[in-house]
Parts: C-alpha cells; structure tokens; sequence
C-alpha cells in the first residue's frame, strides 16, 4: 500500500509541475476525457448549469492542479453523488487543468444591486472593525485571481456560499495556512451571501 502511495505521489508531483509544458495532444485528450467525465456536471466547455457546481472555465491552471491533485489524494472532499476525485488519472490531471484553464468563462449574472453593492464594499475594503481582511489581497481587483488564489468572477453565488461555508466550519480544509478559514469565521451569512452576490455577477 505504501508503494503505491509513494508512486500516486510521484504521479501527481510530475503532473503538478507539467502544467506549463502541456502541449495541444494532451489538451485535445483532456478534452475528450472532460466531455466523457466532467462535462454533465461543470458544463461541456467548463461553465457549469449547477448553481452548486463551480464553473471552471478560465481558471488558473495552477488552481486546477492543486485542486485536482488534492481531490486525488483525498485532501478535499467532494460530496455530490457522483465523487469525481477517485476517478481522476494522475497522466490526465495536467491535461485537464490546461484545457479548463483555456476555455472562455461566462459571463457574470447580476442580482440584487443593493446586495451587490454591500458585497462589493466589503471585498474590495473588508472590515477592519471585525478583522475581516479586503478579499483583493489574494483574489485580486475585480476577483480575478493570481497563482493558487483562484479568479471568482462570474463564479456561481450559490458555490460560493456553499464553499466559504465549509471553510468556515472546517468542512473544507485545503486551503493555505488556514487563510481562508480565518476569513470565513468572522463573516455572517449575510456577509457572504452579499460578497457571492457581488462576485457572481461580474
């Protein structure tokens, strides 16, 4: 058991570091795998129909890989009725997260101005009062994202409260220096019902 640990672990560390270097051929499989797998979920070209299942076109390359990686080893859990992680193949990982990484996102869907307008003050200054930090110090202006902060514009609001739920409570636990716990404890519902709110729709 051990062994073949070590050698999922290789697997996944070569994959992980690939991503730049992945070529047409292995995106054009990638693609073929994400129709045959990932597409009644996250949407044939990665925008998700779900309200509840994140959209993955556009995002960092980098973020996809961490994430997928960390579906594999089991460090994030997926509790839809249809786990995705199990089957993901450590070869296919890099190809897939390149492929999802090119598609063009939707565009957002605006809401509620008045709860777009709360959530956007709050990400864009945060409150100091309450230690809740401006989301731009990692999300970026206008939520596009940078590196392993992934880009949340357009992202489905109903996902994200569902995810800044669970780091909140420790449901999810993947993420760096327990960064976005901290976030996620000091905001009500209504805090992260406004800031989805804001962020779905650009």
């Amino acid at each position: 058991m051990k062994l073949k640990q070590a050698v999922v672990a290789v697997l996944l560390a070569s994959a992980f570091s690939a991503g730049a270097q992945v070529g047409s051929s292995e995106q054009a499989a990638a693609q073929k795998i994400a129709a045959a797998t990932c597409a009644s979920c996250h949407g044939a070209d990665g925008n998700s129909q779900q309200p509840t299942v994140p959209n993955l076109a556009g995002l960092q390359e980098r973020y996809l890989l961490k994430q997928m990686k960390d579906y594999v080893a089991g460090k994030r859990k997926n509790d839809t009725a249809t786990p995705c992680g199990p089957d993901l193949k450590p070869a296919n990982i890099a190809g897939l997260a390149a492929w999802f990484g090119n598609q063009k996102p939707a565009s957002g869907k605006p809401g509620d101005p008045a709860l777009i307008a709360e959530g956007k003050k709050l990400y864009e200054l945060g409150n100091s009062a309450r230690g809740i930090e401006d989301c731009t110090q990692c999300h970026e202006a206008g939520a596009a994202g940078s590196g392993l902060n992934p880009k949340l514009s357009g992202q489905h609001a109903a996902y994200i409260f569902k995810q800044m739920r669970a780091f909140a409570t420790h449901a999810r636990s993947n993420d760096k220096n327990d960064k976005m716990h901290d976030v996620a404890e000091r905001m009500s519902e209504q805090d992260i019902r406004a800031v989805a709110a804001y962020l779905a729709g650009l």
